[in-house]
This record gives C-alpha cells, sequence and structure tokens, in this order.
C-alpha cells in the first residue's frame, strides 16, 4: 500500500460498503464465508475486524483480494483505492464504473434500449388496435362477421 491516506481511504471505502448492503449478507460471518468459498487460506472475521477498525497498518494485496471476494466488490476497485495501483489507471476504472453494468457486465446502448421495452412496454412497443367486426343489418337478422368466423343473431 503507497502510504497511510490509502489505507484510511480503503478502510473508510470497506465500512461504507458494509453500511450501504447492510443486511444479514454484510456480517464478518457471511463475509469470511464468502472467502473462505474461493482460497483455501481465508481471513478470519476477527483480521476483518481489525482491518474495518484501522488497527492494520498495512494491509497485502493478496489480503485485498480476499477482501474484495468477501465484499463483492470488484478487486481492481479495492486495489485502486488502496493506492496500489497508478493514478492514471484508477482513472480508466473510475471511468469504466461510470458505464451500466448488470451483475458487474457492462452492457451497450443497444441492451439498455431492450431493457427499457421490457420494463416499460405500453410506452415504448405501439399498440395495433384490435379490428371491430363488421356489422350488417339485414331486415330482422343482423349479421356480425370478422376475418374467419361469421354470426348471424335473429
Amino acid at each position: 500500500m503507497s502510504n497511510k491516506k490509502s489505507l484510511t481511504d480503503l478502510v473508510n471505502f470497506l465500512n461504507e460498503i458494509k453500511e450501504e448492503r447492510g443486511g444479514p449478507g454484510m456480517t464478518l460471518g457471511n463475509i469470511k464465508k464468502r472467502v473462505d468459498r474461493q482460497f483455501e487460506d481465508g481471513i478470519s472475521t476477527s483480521e476483518i475486524s481489525r482491518i474495518l477498525s484501522g488497527e492494520r497498518k498495512r494491509i497485502p494485496s493478496e489480503t485485498i483480494e480476499k477482501l474484495a471476494v468477501g465484499f463483492k466488490v470488484p478487486y481492481l476497485k479495492l486495489m485502486s483505492v488502496a493506492g496500489y495501483l497508478p493514478e492514471s489507471l484508477a482513472k480508466k476504472i473510475a471511468e469504466y464504473e461510470q458505464q451500466p453494468t448488470i451483475d458487474g457486465q457492462a452492457i451497450s446502448e443497444k441492451e439498455i434500449e431492450i431493457i427499457r421495452a421490457v420494463r416499460e412496454p405500453e410506452e415504448s412497443i405501439p399498440h395495433k388496435r384490435r379490428s371491430q367486426p363488421k356489422t350488417e343489418n339485414d331486415g330482422d337478422a343482423e349479421v356480425s362477421s370478422t376475418k374467419n368466423t361469421s354470426e348471424v343473431r335473429i
């Protein structure tokens, strides 16, 4: 990690994520479980707690990788916040993060249009009017016909 400010930024960022997402999925135990599923040498809840409280003076990149998994945050984002990446790369990452995504995957303008059409069909897709059946009056009998059927009422 490049300096104390970067460490403080990382601690603040992780605490914000934990607070924003809240709920049962962001307990230290659940964060640990997510890490343990992907890494043989996981991370302890006490270690996570020490990191979040700012007790750690240095956090190695291997631990940041584990934290990224545990907190469900892109690894490069955490590396950027922690000061491990050059400023130019951090800016590119920030620009990329401004793109709309679904499950972390960037989506195109065309995909956005499709999503909007599905979510808002009445506004996005023109509806055809149903044609009314023709009605002819033949004295006392009324003949109603549509394309495929005819009905006579007396």
